[in-house]
């Protein structure tokens, strides 16, 4: 397929109407995929989907007007809610004929990833339902028995029972703790929010991948994302140097852009291709093995794609995993909130009787 006129510029920008909701996103691209590999052409495709999509039959009329008039598809999908990293994808499988699979591949990862967010949020719900009842009854407590309880609790004796005592100040003093902890968190997200947007992207993956919890998968991610592209790239006849001029061009992702730049330089000074990517520390070890040896081979680009399949299966199975550990960590604190408001109103029978 050639695609020399969609790569024209022009000054005129891309309206539609909407942003596609997720399932519909991953939906057209399995099925655009499905299209494209029984032969329609992308024109076809797109005209046979309106059929198909009719909430966003609008939306395929005017992508097919715009790619008529010489615009790049990966700009009409970014139009329409597709995110950088899903069209830089698209962008360089339209220039080296891999544009089928990469459609079918991110179509399934979105597939995957709608899964996992429609897993978190019914794991959420039920615990969310009851931290709200509890900070409810927490509240309505103190604002309806704070005086008697004040009246009826010894507190220099409580204050013989440190954790009794601790738990009382904090109801006492609940607006203010509240106000706080409010105040607090959102200082600390502002504060975040300012220094993460200083820092470019290809910083910003790295210090992910510094994290504790979720940097393996952030790593697991960045290497998918990129064995995936390099075996498009070899698959289609291409080197890795062909591949790094391809990454820094416009319809690319920043980070993409930084990882070509960070590439050339380290190219430049003699570096080999495997040590500049591991110089990068953004990679998972095996995969700078595998490049490592596909040098000395002709079968890197299938070894690749395996391997970039091994990285998808793992990165999901890892979401999975810290998904399930937080719904017993969530019902632990709520766990602690419904003893201490139990431990509240028996105050006054436990320091009757001694306190401890």
């Amino acid at each position: 397929m050639h695609w020399d006129i969609l790569r024209t510029k022009f000054t005129k920008p891309i309206k539609l109407s909407k942003k596609w909701k997720g399932p519909v996103q991953s939906r057209f691209l399995i099925q655009l995929a499905h299209l494209l590999e029984e032969g329609f052409s992308l024109d076809e495709a797109l005209k046979f989907l309106e059929y198909l999509f009719e909430g966003e039959k609008k939306d395929l009329e005017q992508m097919r007007d715009t790619l008529g008039e010489g615009r790049r598809f990966d700009e009409c999908l970014k139009r329409v809610g597709y995110s950088e990293t899903n069209t830089s994808q698209i962008y360089l499988s339209m220039q080296f004929g891999s544009f089928e699979k990469a459609c079918a591949s991110i179509g399934e990862f979105l597939t995957r990833k709608q899964k996992q967010q429609k897993k978190m949020q019914q794991m959420m719900m039920y615990p969310a339902f009851l931290f709200t009842f509890v900070i409810g009854m927490v509240l309505c407590i103190r604002m309806l028995l704070l005086d008697q309880l004040s009246s009826m609790v010894q507190e220099e004796q409580l204050k013989q029972s440190g954790f009794l005592y601790w738990i009382w100040l904090g109801f006492q003093n609940l607006p203010q703790l509240a106000l706080g902890f409010v105040i607090v968190l959102l200082t600390i997200i502002l504060a975040v929010r300012l220094y993460w947007k200083r820092k470019n992207t290809y910083d910003q993956f790295r210090m992910l991948i510094s994290l504790p919890v979720i940097g393996k998968s952030a790593q697991q991610y960045v290497t998918f994302l990129y064995a995936r592209e390099f075996s498009y790239f070899l698959g289609n006849g291409q080197s890795l140097l062909s591949m790094v001029s391809e990454l820094k061009k416009e319809g690319t992702s920043a980070l993409s852009k930084m990882i070509a730049q960070k590439l050339e330089e380290q190219l430049i000074q003699g570096e080999s291709f495997s040590a500049a990517l591991e110089k990068m520390k953004l990679f998972r070890q095996e995969f700078i093995w595998l490049v490592l040896e596909g040098e000395k081979t002709r079968q890197l680009d299938v070894q690749l794609q395996v391997y970039a399949d091994q990285m998808l299966d793992e990165f999901t199975q890892g979401i999975e995993k810290k998904i399930k550990w937080i719904q017993p960590l969530l019902l632990m604190g709520i766990g602690f909130l419904i003893v201490s408001m139990y431990l509240i109103l028996l105050l006054p029978t436990l320091t009757m009787i001694g306190g401890n």
